[in-house]
């Protein structure tokens, strides 16, 4: 006997006369699922299917549990392996300075500037957006425009102020390079690795496990990175902003090259549901990590997808720990 399972209201959003409700299913005490929709009922219903798969997975055998077939392990690097808030908040700056002396004085930002780019870093798809979102918490964007239209904020922007996605890229490229020839360690220094995952990435690397690092950081920054952590990760499973792919791309080459069961970490959402929406990526099972740059919002949404598995730090890193060669595609 599980229990009676209790419904709550989280929240309601949208016009009086069409509002959206969201409530979630508790069973002792556990949150299962949400679920939204136009009424209250039809919210619980969305909320009980959600908290129906979930307990189906856990019953069935989830992440945690040793696959015969073999597994390939796909990371995010930002995010899941690497806290690069600060550095990447920091080289943005420093490209503004570049750019716009006149509005970026300083050569670098202030605790306060830096906390203000940690609230905005939910919003980043990838390393040159950082110089646009310098730019635009100067000019006065809020946390509610990027939250509503942050693709056409980055696209306004670079309009503005006549900027181009390569120029920018290549600024940022050249900006992170002067830094680390300069001063490496203080580079290096400004990052971070999350507690416990280079423990337990060096095991699963021990086991013989194939291990991809898919990432829209460039590859000789990762690999720097995880050198300077510990961490010696072959160089050749680093897929970068080099390849020019997006992620559900190189996650459908990996399968063609060698179908097999793939889990698939990330803390962007967005990419997550994109790779969900792509039928011939079935194979691939995807985790939210929730220890990234996400948003209760984004966090809310995972946990109610029946198809995606929200992971804590300490389980990610206990489940890697747990793995063996003889669980893992090689």
């Amino acid at each position: 006997n599980l229990g009676r399972p209790v419904y709550e209201k989280v929240k309601v959003q949208g016009p009086v006369h069409q509002p959206i409700y969201e409530i979630r299913v508790l069973l002792n005490g556990r949150d299962l699922g949400r679920g939204s929709g136009a009424s209250s009922k039809l919210a619980e219903r969305e909320a009980a299917k959600a908290a129906y798969y979930k307990l189906k997975r856990e019953l069935e055998g989830n992440a945690f549990q040793e696959l015969s077939t073999g597994i390939v392990l796909a990371l995010d690097f930002d995010g899941v392996i690497c806290d690069s808030a600060r550095e990447t908040g920091m080289s943005g700056w420093k490209a503004a300075h570049s750019l716009w002396p006149q509005d970026f004085p300083e050569p670098l930002p202030s605790e306060e500037q830096i906390d203000a780019f940690r609230k905005v870093r939910p919003y980043l798809e990838t390393g040159y957006h950082s110089i646009l979102l310098t730019r635009m918490l100067r000019d006065g964007v809020s946390l509610e425009d990027l939250q509503n239209d942050a693709p056409g904020l980055y696209t306004r922007t670079m309009d503005k102020y006549g900027l181009d996605k390569q120029s920018l890229i290549s600024l940022f490229g050249s900006i992170r390079d002067a830094w680390i020839q300069e001063d490496m360690e203080g580079w290096l220094g400004n990052n971070g690795i999350y507690p416990g995952v280079a423990e337990a990435l060096n095991h699963v690397l021990q086991t013989g496990c194939k291990v991809l690092i898919l990432t829209t950081k460039q590859e000789r920054f990762v690999n720097a990175q995880l050198q300077h952590f510990g961490v010696d990760f072959p160089i050749e499973n680093i897929w970068g902003l080099e390849r020019k792919r997006k992620k559900e791309e190189l996650l459908a080459a990996q399968l063609k090259a060698n179908p097999t069961a793939i889990h698939f970490v990330e803390d962007r959402l967005e990419t997550l549901l994109r790779v969900e929406s792509e039928p011939s990526l079935e194979n691939v099972q995807l985790h939210y990590a929730n220890w990234g740059y996400g948003t209760a919002e984004h966090l809310a949404v995972a946990t109610g997808d029946p198809h995606i598995e929200v992971l804590s730090l300490d389980q990610f890193n206990v489940w890697l720990t747990n793995l063996s060669s003889a669980s893992c595609n090689k």
